[in-house]
C-alpha cells in the first residue's frame, strides 16, 4: 500500500480538503440555527413584546378605573350631603304649600306647653321674584339692578299671642325657634297678665320665609303643587 506523504502536495491537498469540508459543516449548521431561530423564536418575541405592552395598558386601565372609583365615591358622598341639606331646607321654608302646617306645629307647641292660645293669626302670602344674588330677605323687593333667579321668594306674617305659667312661656319660644323655620322676628313681648292662673302674656309676631322653584311654563300643570292641583281640579268640575 501506497502511503501519502504529509510533506508531499498530494498530501497537503487532502488536509485541506478537510478543513474546508469542517468549515462548511460548521457554517451549513450556523446556518441552520439561525435560520431556525428565525423560523421559531421570532414569534415568540414579538408576542412577548405584545404581551408586555397589554400588560401595561392594563395596568393603564387599573389606574384609571381605581381614579375613576374614587371619584364615583366622593360624588356619591357629595350628592348625599346636598340631598340632606336640601331636604332640611325644604323642611325650613314656608310658602304657600306648607303654610297650615306651621298653623298646626305652632297649636301644637301651645298645646304641649299647658299654656293658653288666645290668638294665631297668618296673613295671606306674598311673593316676589327672588335676585341671583345679592338679595336680601328683609327686603320687600330685590335689588333695582338685581338679575332674576329661578327661585320665587314667598313670605307670612305671623301673630301668636298666649298666656301661661312662666315656664310655658319659655317652652314656647324655646320651641318656636328650633323649629328652624326661615324667618325673622319683628316683635317679641312678654308682659304679667295680673291673673294667677296664666301670670304671663306672650306675644310673637314673625315673618316666615321660603323659595320655590318657579314656574318655568305657568299654565304648565307640572309646575303646580299639590293643592293647586287639587284646585284646578275642584275648578274643572264645577265648569
Amino acid at each position: 500500500m501506497n502511503k501519502i506523504d504529509s510533506k508531499s502536495p498530494k498530501g497537503k491537498s487532502h488536509r485541506s480538503s478537510g478543513r474546508y469540508s469542517s468549515t462548511a459543516a460548521q457554517s451549513l449548521m450556523a446556518g441552520i440555527s439561525f435560520v431556525f431561530v428565525i423560523a421559531f423564536a421570532l414569534p415568540w418575541i414579538s408576542e412577548y413584546y405584545e404581551l408586555q405592552r397589554d400588560a401595561a395598558e392594563l395596568q393603564q386601565l387599573e389606574t384609571t378605573l381605581i381614579d375613576t372609583q374614587r371619584r364615583q365615591n366622593s360624588l356619591n358622598q357629595i350628592e348625599k350631603q346636598l340631598a340632606s341639606e336640601i331636604d332640611i331646607f325644604i323642611e325650613q321654608s314656608i310658602d304657600d304649600s306648607n303654610i297650615e302646617t306651621v298653623r298646626e306645629q305652632l297649636i301644637e307647641i301651645v298645646r304641649s306647653s299647658k299654656a293658653r292660645l288666645r290668638r294665631l293669626e297668618i296673613s295671606p302670602g306674598e311673593s316676589r321674584a327672588w335676585a341671583h344674588e345679592g338679595d336680601d330677605a328683609r327686603n320687600e323687593s330685590m335689588p333695582i339692578y338685581g338679575e332674576n333667579s329661578t327661585f320665587v321668594f314667598y313670605t307670612h306674617e305671623v301673630e301668636l299671642q298666649a298666656d301661661g305659667s312662666l315656664d310655658a312661656v319659655r317652652q314656647i319660644i324655646s320651641d318656636v325657634t328650633s323649629h328652624g323655620w326661615l324667618m325673622t322676628t319683628k316683635t317679641l313681648l312678654t308682659a304679667p297678665s295680673g291673673v294667677q292662673a296664666s301670670p304671663m302674656n306672650l306675644e310673637i309676631r314673625l315673618i316666615v320665609y321660603g323659595l320655590r322653584p318657579a314656574a318655568t311654563n305657568p299654565d304648565s300643570e307640572d309646575d303646580l303643587t299639590q293643592e293647586e292641583l287639587a284646585l284646578l281640579g275642584d275648578s274643572t268640575h264645577t265648569r
